[in-house]
């Protein structure tokens, strides 16, 4: 009878303890030239400007947003009702844009806060990531 009590109450904290455990999920997306549409004088970004050899115009900016957002919002929704909690991105222009994707209607409820590493390439392209200050903090950034 006592190992049959020391089971139930095993098996009930392995229950308990499972139960709680919380999953953080991450992730890496590379945004593959997500510019803005201005012109930068200090990077060769002419192509993804409204003149430029892709049309990059506003409306070619506001369609690759939601596009992103619409991915992105649904990365480790099968691990975690939250989502990822912290999202490594690469081939961005600039801050600019990664606050821009934050504001969209499907991620803004996530409260993330960006980093944006500037790179060295010539066309502006930089990294970043992206994180829920709940879960992580940023100790340094360089």
């Amino acid at each position: 009878m006592k190992k049959i009590i020391l089971l139930i109450c095993c098996f009930s904290f392995q229950s308990v303890w499972a139960q709680q455990k919380q999953v953080t999920a991450i992730g890496f997306y590379n945004l593959e030239n997500y510019y803005d549409t201005i012109n930068d004088p200090n990077t060769d970004d002419d192509e993804f400007t409204p003149n430029g050899a892709n049309a990059y115009s506003p409306a070619v900016f506001i369609k690759k947003i939601e596009n992103l957002a619409t991915v992105i919002s649904q990365m480790g929704m099968d691990k975690t009702p939250d989502g990822i909690s912290f999202l490594g991105v690469a081939e961005i222009e600039n801050e600019f844009v990664l606050k821009t994707l934050c504001a969209h209607p499907l991620l803004k409820a996530r409260n993330w806060k960006v980093v944006h590493f500037e790179g060295p390439d010539t066309r502006g392209v930089d990294c970043g990531f992206l994180y829920n200050p709940a879960k992580f903090k940023v100790l340094v950034a360089r």
